[in-house]
């Protein structure tokens, strides 16, 4: 199993494709469960550069590290938490984000409960 979950790791990751637009981050997964993931920029809390064993990866949001709470964390491609996972040019892209930032939308107010 080991060797195995590298493998379809590696898999995932050569089928996954990346892109930041003005207003947009998008994380496109072509292989496995596949999927595409999209955020509003306006709307992310955080954005941190991250130093993995295999690369420099970018998060926009925390997970659980703990295996128990996260299965996932054995094959890095398949968390749920969006990530560009071990990018060339990781700090490149993180300034680019943090530079071009666009202000944060707040949240509509909640619906009166009736």
């Amino acid at each position: 199993m080991y060797g195995g979950r590298h493998l379809l790791d590696a898999h995932i990751r050569r089928h996954t494709t990346y892109a930041v637009t003005d207003r947009r981050i998008i994380i496109l997964q072509e292989a496995f469960l596949g999927g595409i993931t999209v955020l509003v920029r306006a709307r992310l809390d955080i954005i941190e550069l991250q130093q993995w064993p295999s690369g420099q990866t970018l998060s926009f949001a925390r997970g659980d590290v703990e295996l128990q709470k996260n299965p996932a964390a054995f094959v890095p491609s398949l968390d749920p938490v969006p990530r560009f996972l071990c990018i060339a040019d990781a700090e490149q892209v993180f300034a680019l984000i943090q530079r071009t930032q666009p202000e944060p939308v707040p949240e509509p107010p909640a619906a009166p409960s009736a």
